[in-house]
């Protein structure tokens, strides 16, 4: 959030959930974002965001110029870089990562995980916890599912380096950061299908409907038998979607304005 009287500012804003689905958010949060936002947006100097796909939804429901728009892509951090140099052996675990948010759709992979012929075999663990911004309703709890709500990088990179599927079916986000750390550590993901997950990720995830529990078990079940994304794409993907080319961007926009 950026001060709302200062001219000279540029701002990145990292997505819309705030104004596209405020019912995700405490009524509190939603209000008071749609109400800064749409301020900061015609005052800052320049906008920076995540995606194509944020950037056009920035644009029309704020009415200003993509000009005035640049997409700096998220990246993987240092610390989530292996350390393991690839000498680490895929487990029969299911991951997800993330805050614990109804918008992040978990009881839906919950369900169509206990429902599937995963269950007696594979783990699903959950790692994430509860934010008192995001409603979140509690899900069933069972022996095959682990919740962990504070995890190391070393934690988090030893499950990402152990996990064989990953899966993610959030209803909105505007990138998805732990895709792209999936990804990385060769894990087979699957996806809400939503057009941001579209844009990024197309052709190195499976995609799914985000509201179908019977779809994801489907998918869940034949996805051990399905290829694991090129390793081709996964690099070039790597290459796109990194920190670096994104500073660069800021600091030149930042320089010229």
């Amino acid at each position: 959030m950026g001060p709302l009287f200062y001219k000279q500012q540029w701002l990145t804003l990292h997505d819309l959930s705030f104004k596209l689905y405020p019912q995700f958010n405490t009524t509190l949060f939603s209000r008071w974002y749609q109400f800064a936002i749409a301020r900061l947006c015609y005052r800052v100097t320049h906008i920076f965001t995540v995606s194509e796909t944020v950037k056009q939804a920035i644009a029309q429901q704020y009415k200003i110029s993509e000009s005035k728009i640049s997409t700096t892509y998220n990246g993987i951090g240092v610390s989530m870089l292996s350390d393991f140099q690839n000498n680490f052996q895929k487990e029969k675990i299911i991951l997800t990562v993330g805050s614990l948010s109804n918008r992040k759709n978990t009881h839906l992979i919950i369900e169509a995980f206990l429902a599937s012929d995963l269950l007696n075999d594979y783990t699903l663990v959950i790692i994430g916890k509860p934010n008192a911004i995001y409603q979140y309703k509690k899900s069933e709890r069972n022996e095959r599912i682990v919740y962990i709500e504070e995890a190391s990088d070393s934690l988090l990179k030893m499950y990402y380096a152990k996990a064989s599927i990953a899966c993610f079916m959030s209803v909105y986000e505007g990138f998805g950061i732990p895709i792209l750390e999936a990804l990385y550590y060769q894990c087979k993901v699957i996806c809400s299908d939503i057009p941001v997950f579209r844009e990024l990720y197309d052709g190195a995830v499976y995609f799914c409907d985000v509201t179908a529990v019977r779809t994801l078990t489907k998918m869940l079940n034949e996805i051990p038998n399905k290829p694991m994304a090129q390793a081709s794409t996964i690099e070039a993907m790597l290459k796109k979607y990194d920190y670096q080319v994104s500073a660069d961007i800021i600091y030149k926009t930042m320089q010229a304005s």
